[in-house]
């Protein structure tokens, strides 16, 4: 896998913080998570396949946040919703690595087990460890493939109805383009 530039990125996912770019996901632990379209589908195939495989599960998942990187002027991946950090343990507040409340949940200790790593890793993402941001995984490279999903097993997909409202007000739910059920929830 290769990272790409931050201009080859705005090429193929447009502009950061463009939310209409954005398709809500909701992952096997009962998080509605906000990914670009392109990469929704392969997230959620993602997250089925860490559930699956992985006794480690997340307690909260922060996604987008239109910011830039730390001490720098390009965009995070978190500003193109192309960036998740899991955390063991639940807030209320977003926890950064540099806040001395937040050092523990920053360790690898809290972070994600390889198994669930490599889950992600297998859709083409890419572990946060290997750098030492251990909660994070992103999307760094180009244009996903299509995600083909064998017929044979279809991933369960929860309606809208099922899902637990998580704020207030309600968020706006934004269609998907090609989730595998065609509609507007990955």
């Amino acid at each position: 896998m290769g990272r790409i530039s931050d201009s080859q990125r705005r090429s193929i996912f447009g502009a950061p913080c463009t939310t209409s770019n954005f398709a809500w996901v909701v992952t096997p632990w009962g998080y509605l998570v906000q990914a670009h379209k392109l990469v929704a589908p392969r997230f959620r195939a993602a997250c089925l396949a860490a559930d699956k495989e992985s006794a480690w599960k997340p307690l909260r998942i922060d996604g987008f946040n239109c910011r830039r990187i730390r001490n720098s002027t390009s965009w995070s991946l978190h500003a193109y919703a192309l960036a998740w950090d899991f955390f063991d343990q639940p807030g209320t507040t977003e926890i950064t690595p540099g806040d001395a409340a937040g050092l523990s949940v920053w360790g690898p200790d809290d972070a994600p087990d390889a198994a669930f790593r490599s889950a992600f890793e297998r859709f083409g993402f890419y572990a946060g460890a290997r750098f030492g941001d251990y909660p994070h995984i992103e999307w760094a490279d180009g244009r996903p493939a299509p995600l083909v999903i064998p017929a044979s097993a279809p991933a369960p997909v929860p309606t809208p109805t099922e899902v637990q409202p998580m704020f207030d007000p309600p968020l706006q739910i934004v269609a998907a383009l090609d989730c595998p059920n065609g509609g507007t929830w990955c």
